[in-house]
């Protein structure tokens, strides 16, 4: 693949001491297809965003063609869940260290796929999960994904509210609360974005705090004493995207503070990623089922294409730890790993821009909005995301 190569070229060129290998450019080649998803996200205009996202769905099966072996196969795949879910199901019962390069593409690219195929239809929740650890990533993007809560009837006060009243009444001790965990971790972004570093001890504070509340809303929906499973599991989707993104930054500092030591792994690092393995389990993906194909008399069909979704959502939050823990790695400080990623965000902006251009020059029939509209609205996203300056 052309991006790949290009990709490679970067790579080199920054990391002189380390060695390129496949592994590591297929990881910078997922993550910089997520740059790309959190630029389409922070587009305002529907038109424009709905355009990109048909963009990116092409794009990203045409330049994975290599990975899925038939680009029909993989459109076939996304429209008809069936052998997706038998391969989760399978994925799952060898764990999520064993899941093939192409479950990872498919994860990483999902967002893209099911919303340029308008997919999204069915579940509350799936728009919540679908791209919740891409949209909790910057102050931003963290503001879209509670607008969509609010979109949905399941805002934050809302959720608070609903599960003050099962606690009560199951009579169970949740001491910490959904809108501090959301304050607590906007107030996080909001000093990143002002320049400031979070230390690594209160990143562990916030984290440990997001996976023991994730953990116990986990549990009490397997439990089965739910009676309001859609604002639950938006919640839980929710929580798993935040968690995801402090697992992210919390690895990155824990490894420049410790990589000359002999472990430079937090020792709890696995208990906090079993959140999305639990999430990604037969026994959770069950219960969803039920719910979708029961509570909300969906086809089987569309029970089964909701289930793939979620799961690959969960292992796209293992793939996205595992692969910037991985580019990490390469770095000798984190100024340097910092640097790369300015290069690639400026890179995915003028890849995405390019995409654009292709798709209208290569267009039988040209779309209603004209590129110069599609190119300003992408420019200020990027703009909006630290990625390009004015």
């Amino acid at each position: 693949m052309a991006q790949a190569l290009e990709i490679q070229k970067v790579l080199a060129d920054t990391f002189t001491h380390s060695e390129i290998n496949e592994k590591l450019v297929n990881a910078v080649n997922r993550q910089t297809y997520s740059i790309q998803d959190k630029i389409v996200a922070t587009i305002e205009k529907g038109d424009v965003k709905l355009n990109l996202q048909k963009i990116r769905t092409k794009k990203f099966i045409d330049d994975h063609s290599t990975v899925f072996k038939d680009t029909s196969k993989i459109t076939n795949q996304i429209k008809q869940q069936e052998k997706l879910v038998t391969k989760a199901f399978s994925d799952v019962n060898s764990k999520l260290t064993d899941v093939s390069e192409s479950t990872k593409y498919i994860s990483n690219g999902i967002d893209t796929l099911a919303q340029g195929m308008q997919a999204l239809e069915g579940l509350a929740c799936l728009n919540v999960a679908l791209g919740a650890a891409n949209l909790c990533a910057t102050l931003v993007t963290f503001q879209i994904m509670n607008e969509k809560l609010d979109n949905i009837q399941c805002g934050v006060d809302e959720i608070n509210r609903k599960l003050n009243q099962m606690i009560k009444t199951k009579e169970i001790d949740i001491s910490t609360d959904i809108k501090d965990l959301v304050s607590d971790y906007r107030h996080m972004l909001d000093i990143e974005e002002k320049g400031t570093q979070f230390t690594l001890e209160d990143y562990r504070k916030l984290l440990k705090r997001v996976y023991l509340y994730d953990d116990k809303l986990i549990k009490y929906y397997l439990n089965g004493a739910v009676n309001n499973p859609d604002e639950i599991l938006s919640a839980i989707y929710l929580l798993s995207g935040m968690l995801a993104q402090l697992i992210k930054r919390y690895d990155e500092s824990y490894y420049f503070e410790y990589k000359d030591k002999s472990s430079n792994v937090d020792p709890d690092h696995d208990d906090w990623m079993s959140i999305f393995e639990l999430l990604s389990s037969k026994e959770f993906l069950d219960l969803v089922s039920n719910h979708c194909f029961f509570d909300n008399s969906l086809s089987n069909r569309k029970t089964q294409e909701i289930v793939s979704k979620l799961y690959y959502s969960q292992v796209n939050n293992t793939v996205m730890i595992e692969d910037n823990n991985l580019i990490a790695h390469q770095c000798e400080d984190s100024k340097m790993l910092s640097d790369f990623w300015k290069k690639m965000e400026e890179r995915a902006y003028v890849e995405l821009n390019n995409q654009v251009a292709a798709s209208y020059n290569d267009a039988e029939e040209k779309p209603e909005i004209s590129q110069e509209e599609m190119d300003r609205k992408t420019r200020e996203a990027a703009i909006r995301l630290g990625y390009i300056t004015e």
